[in-house]
C-alpha cells in the first residue's frame, strides 16, 4: 500500500450562527475522514468536518464550529491541490 494520501474534492458549508444563520461554501479537500483543508482569502485552514447525509447531496460537509480550525499557511498562490 502506498504512503501517498489520496485527497477527495468536497464542498464545505461554513455556518455562522451569530450572524443569523449566515453561511458560505468553499471548495475543500478531504484528507482523511473528518478532516479537510480549504483555502479562504489566501490562507490554508485545517478543520474538522462532518458529512451532510441528505438525498442528492454528494460530497457536502459542514465545518464543525465547536472546534477551531488551524491556519497552516498564508499568502498561498499557485496550484492549491498540489500544495495541499
Amino acid at each position: 500500500m502506498s504512503d501517498i494520501a489520496m485527497i477527495e474534492k468536497i464542498v464545505i458549508v461554513h455556518v455562522w450562527e451569530e450572524e443569523e444563520l449566515d453561511y458560505e461554501t468553499s471548495e475543500a479537500y478531504l484528507i482523511k475522514p473528518g478532516y479537510a483543508m480549504y483555502v479562504l482569502t489566501g490562507t490554508v485552514h485545517l478543520a474538522r468536518v462532518e458529512k451532510i447525509y441528505q438525498t442528492g447531496l454528494h460530497r457536502f460537509y459542514v465545518e464543525d464550529r465547536s472546534t477551531a480550525s488551524i491556519q497552516l499557511a498564508s499568502c498561498l498562490t499557485g496550484d492549491i491541490p498540489v500544495k495541499i
